[in-house]
């Protein structure tokens, strides 16, 4: 029930918009101020949306054993601060509508609050947690953001099991590499206990690195990993940004240092799709042939088909689908691919 609420919670929120919280407005603007402050909270405002100035973060204190000061508002001052000024129909006009800004916000704000109460109530609260985290930094709160992805990484650790704890932690880490916080990332996979979550973290923070073009780093993190599955999938993801970002011989040349199975069969059908989204079918269909699997290669065939059909390439997709092994899925695909284009 906690996750659907705070799901629902984070929804609305999406929906209200996001919220410029650390903007000021700038001289001369004509429409609304993206924050007012109320009266009363000024001294409060580097602080809004924080875990530890929220009803969540009381909460959070109390699951983590830590004190936490109850915040108090003044309603006076809300309803002072909320009062239209009199004057000509266009500054009554402006004062509404900073009225209803002022509004939002405070909405926007309760809804995050509350979808952080809920989080610490759930049943794997870091989870939640880092969803809450995402959504202040999309709005702008990066401090407050950083604040909530602390307190996940602090309800990440069960002390009595390692394994869940490097299970969670590796959770975080992949929060922190959602917004390319590289640095917060590799010190806290570093404190990840168990060896191969942390080396998955590890493969996790090349494939982040390789997306941002950062090569030479993913491509020396991966040759040090010492689990093979941790090395595949970390290739995997250098291979993919190659495709896209370098060139197919640079991608071919990772995709070699994958040992032959799931892996590299995988790595390959991501190289083919991003050469097809660049335009280059002649790449994406020799890569294509290298794919050891038949129904992987089928599945990259299909998926191949679609960018062409999307791309308006006339008979490559009628090419690519007629040497299918399964006459079902190419019946299947062709149907799609002729509905998608009528």
């Amino acid at each position: 029930m906690g996750g659907g609420a705070l799901c629902i919670l984070l929804g609305l929120f999406a929906a209200l918009g996001v919220p410029e919280f650390g903007r000021r407005p700038v001289a001369g603007n004509s429409g609304p101020p993206s924050k007012i402050p109320r009266p009363a909270e000024v001294d409060d405002r580097s602080t809004a949306g924080h875990p530890e100035s929220s009803p969540a973060g009381s909460r959070g204190n109390r699951h983590a054993g830590e004190q936490s000061s109850p915040r108090h508002e003044s309603k006076v001052a809300d309803r002072d601060s909320d009062e239209e000024p009199r004057g000509t129909t266009s500054e009554a006009d402006g004062a509404r509508e900073a009225k209803a800004a002022r509004e939002a916000s405070r909405l926007r704000q309760r809804l995050l609050e509350r979808a952080g109460e809920l989080a610490v109530g759930a049943d794997d609260p870091w989870k939640s947690l880092i969803h809450v985290a995402l959504t202040y930094h999309r709005a702008g709160e990066r401090e407050a953001a950083a604040a909530w992805f602390d307190r996940a990484q602090r309800l990440a650790v069960d002390p009595d099991s390692e394994v869940r704890t490097s299970a969670a932690l590796r959770d975080v880490v992949k929060g922190w590499l959602t917004i390319a916080e590289f640095e917060k990332a590799e010190a806290l996979l570093k404190r990840i206990p168990t060896a191969r979550y942390r080396e998955f973290a590890s493969a996790e923070l090349a494939t982040a690195l390789a997306r941002k073009k950062r090569f030479d780093e993913a491509t020396r993190l991966a040759a040090g990993l010492l689990d093979p599955s941790a090395r595949a999938l970390a290739l995997r993801g250098v291979a993919d940004a190659q495709a896209r970002y370098e060139g197919l011989n640079e991608a071919l040349t990772t995709v070699s240092r994958i040992p032959s199975g799931k892996y590299r069969d995988d790595a390959l059908l991501r190289v083919a799709l991003a050469r097809a989204g660049a335009g280059d079918s002649a790449g994406a269909a020799n890569v294509i042939g290298q794919i050891a699997n038949l129904r992987t290669r089928d599945l990259a065939r299909v998926r191949v088909a679609e960018y062409e059909a999307r791309a308006g390439r006339a008979g490559s997709p009628e090419t690519l689908l007629a040497v299918l092994h399964d006459p079902f899925l190419r019946d299947e695909s062709l149907r799609r691919i002729v509905e998608a284009q009528v």
